[in-house]
This record gives structure tokens, C-alpha cells and sequence, in this order.
């Protein structure tokens, strides 16, 4: 799925997985950013294939996978 969203949460979150876009105009034929919600959390996976798509007060969280199966979460 493009978009999951996640509710039940105290935020509502929608996780998009821009890896399953085959082109940037398949994005803006979603009705960007018309589709996303406007309160709560959006995460974009993948976000580096569509760069300039994003504003300024972005966060970037990257998630690296470890040698003993955790994952060490940093912001950059």
C-alpha cells in the first residue's frame, strides 16, 4: 500500500512508502499534499527519491538497522 494510515494513537499517523512510485508525476496525480492530513503525524519512507517535495520544518529521523537486530534512531 502507498498510504497506511495508523489511528488510535494520541496523533493520527500515515506512513507513506514513496519506494512504490514509479515516477514523480504519479505523486502529484495523488494530490499532493491535498491527500496527506492535516493534523497529526505523516512519515515518508523513501523521502530522498522525491527531494524539493518537502517544507523547510521537515524532520529527518534516519532508522539504521544494527548488527544485533535493534535499530539506532538519529535525526538528521
Amino acid at each position: 500500500t502507498l498510504c497506511q494510515p495508523l489511528r488510535g494513537g494520541r496523533l493520527p499517523l500515515e506512513h507513506w512508502d514513496l519506494y512504490r512510485l514509479e515516477k514523480a508525476r504519479d505523486w502529484d496525480s495523488l494530490g499532493w499534499p491535498d491527500c496527506l492530513i492535516t493534523s497529526g503525524l505523516v512519515a515518508i519512507e523513501w523521502p530522498d527519491r522525491y527531494p524539493g517535495l518537502w517544507p523547510k520544518n521537515t524532520l529527518d529521523l534516519q532508522i539504521t538497522p544494527q548488527s544485533d537486530g535493534s535499530r539506532l534512531l538519529s535525526w538528521i
